[in-house]
């Protein structure tokens, strides 16, 4: 999902806060005008400061029935529906508010000012929305920023009318990079490579459930929305998204719920609690450098290779170094060696790795030399829980199935950390991953991170 259009979900909360505040403002100047004051006069009391304290807290409830009632989810939904929901859901707040202060004796607002601001909140949510989408749809038209690249599959009926209606209608922000006639799975594999898209829509009705799966798992490991064009049966499935294009429904298969505003929750939680604990982990970082460098020879950050992060992305992971200088070129000597699987599995690893430096061995046992990796989560490279980040050429030897782990960042721990570590079997560890990522909840990632605290202690797979 584009982050454009997780900011324009965003910018509706506050935008909605706007324009509830502007809406109540003046209906409070409406009532105190010569021309109401004359059609009915004033017999209370009412300040503008107190006023604008009950209309904030007020806009505060609004904003929550709003939500409540779906309008800020980021698929977008009809003009209509939007409007009709806008509609019962302040209707809904109204009452809520018009109960509370019939309850309240201290406090007195005018059933002349509740049914204008709501009147007018109406008005201006619907407007205010519609502003948005217009700048979206320009930014979309114009500059192509939040542009949805798409890849079509297929060659029947259904992909000439997505085509047709796609190409009419640019303000929907989608663009046809690609339409494979036949569903070669190779060569769409090969040609994605290539690809930088954002949704694959399958409109073959003859496609087999073998085929469907393969090219589900494929879109998981490149971060690609997979929809298809559903079978009569397939459409009455359950556990599947539903929408409508051009008149057609579209199945969307998710493989992890970390979508829309969970995605944004995460991140959230990674940020306010990365920096937390970089904050409280300042002294470790001041004194680990000094220990390491009267140590052993080298610098204080492992030069380690480049990790695979979501959707294939590759990037540098921080990490104290924990090896002698040039540990990298004495590992393919020591591959023989390889403890993890006998050495068929893509991953290595010695108990008694000589290379390790005596403050090496402390720093692993306590995992302290996985702290830097904070500076990757604050820079949105990982997360606090993931699945194990592995480098590019371990990365080359995992079968197509075990690349499904690439449909979300990777995280510092994780199921596989705390449920056996480097002893646990690779194919093992994928399955952990693979729970994680069908069954995130942010629940979930509280109770991994308080098992790893206790698992760091007990635990000694990594020494």
């Amino acid at each position: 999902m584009k982050k454009i259009t997780l900011l324009f979900a965003i910018l509706k909360i506050p935008v909605d806060f706007l324009m509830i505040l502007l809406a109540g403002i003046i209906a409070y100047f409406l009532r105190f005008t010569p021309f109401f004051t004359q059609l009915k006069p004033i017999y209370f009391s009412l300040n503008l400061r107190d006023f604008l304290l009950f209309l904030v807290l007020a806009d505060f409830l609004t904003i929550l029935i709003l939500a409540l009632s779906g309008l800020y989810q980021v698929k977008k939904i009809k003009a209509v529906e939007e409007s009709s929901r806008i509609l019962v859901a302040t209707a809904a707040a109204l009452l809520v508010i018009n109960f509370s202060t019939y309850l309240s004796q201290n406090f007195f607002v005018s059933r002349f000012i509740l049914l204008v601001s709501w009147f007018l909140g109406v008005v201006f949510l619907i407007v205010g929305r519609g502003i948005l989408t217009t700048i979206q749809s320009f930014l979309v038209r114009k500059y192509k920023i939040g542009l949805n690249k798409i890849v079509l599959v297929g060659n029947g009926t259904a992909t000439q009318i997505l085509k047709h209606y796609i190409r009419n209608n640019p303000a929907l922000g989608y663009r046809i990079v690609k339409n494979f006639r036949k569903l070669n799975l190779q060569k769409i594999e090969k040609e994605m490579a290539h690809l930088q898209i954002d949704d694959l829509i399958l409109c073959k009705a003859d496609a087999t459930k073998k085929q469907i799966l393969a090219l589900f798992n494929l879109c998981s490991q490149k971060s690609v929305n997979f929809r298809f064009v559903p079978t009569n049966f397939q459409a009455l499935t359950a556990g599947l998204e539903m929408e409508t294009l051009a008149g057609l429904p579209l199945l969307e298969a998710k493989r992890t719920p970390l979508e829309g505003w969970r995605r944004i929750v995460k991140r959230i939680f990674d940020l306010i609690f990365g920096s937390l604990f970089l904050v409280l982990l300042t002294p470790v970082f001041l004194i680990v450098p000094f220990l390491i460098k009267w140590d052993s020879e080298g610098p204080i950050f492992a030069r380690i290779p480049h990790r695979v992060g979501k959707g294939g992305s590759i990037f540098f992971m921080y990490k104290f170094r924990s090896m002698i200088k040039g540990a990298d070129k004495i590992k393919k000597e020591l591959l023989k060696f390889n403890e993890r699987e006998k050495g068929k599995g893509p991953l290595f690893k010695m108990k008694n790795d000589p290379r390790i430096t005596k403050i090496g061995k402390f720093l692993r046992k306590y995992r302290i030399d996985e702290f830097p990796q904070l500076i990757n989560v604050l820079k949105g490279e990982m997360s606090l829980v993931g699945p194990r980040a592995h480098e590019v050429a371990e990365v080359a030897k995992y079968r197509k199935n075990h690349k499904i782990v690439f449909a979300i960042k990777p995280g510092i721990t994780g199921l596989a950390q705390i449920s056996g570590s480097s002893d646990l079997p690779f194919d093992e560890e994928n399955k952990l991953d693979l729970y994680y990522i069908e069954h995130w909840s942010l629940w979930l990632d509280i109770k991994i991170l308080i098992k790893t605290f206790l698992f760091v202690f007990t635990d000694r797979s990594a020494c």
